[in-house]
């Protein structure tokens, strides 16, 4: 079972990973093993500076090849949400922008898949509780 704290779940937006918009420490802190699974032993989970705009991101560095990627590759073979897409843009080399055709939504903090319905959908059990 997966218990996301309510507090982290609204501040997120619905998303797992990150805090906020920016470097919370725990967008940092936190890579999603508690739903995903490990990352294989050469992915490391990474900042990544982007001397243009002066903004770390997230990354995924594989240490074989010493490529980066942008997404996380545990999630390869899940398809996004029927209402969302991936949408180019230029710090497409940083981060992944997707939009939600129904509301035209647009983001770079969340990933659609790891949404709590989503999650749901593909049998993670999930709770929720109030903090007092």
């Amino acid at each position: 079972m997966v218990v996301i704290l309510p507090w982290l779940y609204v501040l997120s937006k619905g998303s797992i990973f990150s805090f906020g918009g920016g470097g919370g420490i725990l967008r940092w802190a936190m890579d999603g093993a508690a739903i995903l699974g490990s990352l294989p032993e050469h992915l490391e989970m990474v900042k990544r500076y982007s001397e243009e705009n002066g903004v770390d991101y997230i990354a995924y560095l594989d240490r074989k090849s010493g490529i980066f990627h942008i997404e996380d590759p545990r999630l390869s073979g899940i398809p996004l949400p029927h209402v969302w897409r991936r949408q180019t843009y230029e710090d497409e080399n940083y981060e992944t922008l997707f939009v939600n055709e129904e509301t035209g939504e647009r983001t770079t903090e969340f990933d659609p898949r790891l949404k709590a319905e989503e999650l749901r959908k593909r049998g993670v059990k999930l709770e929720a509780f109030d903090l007092v």
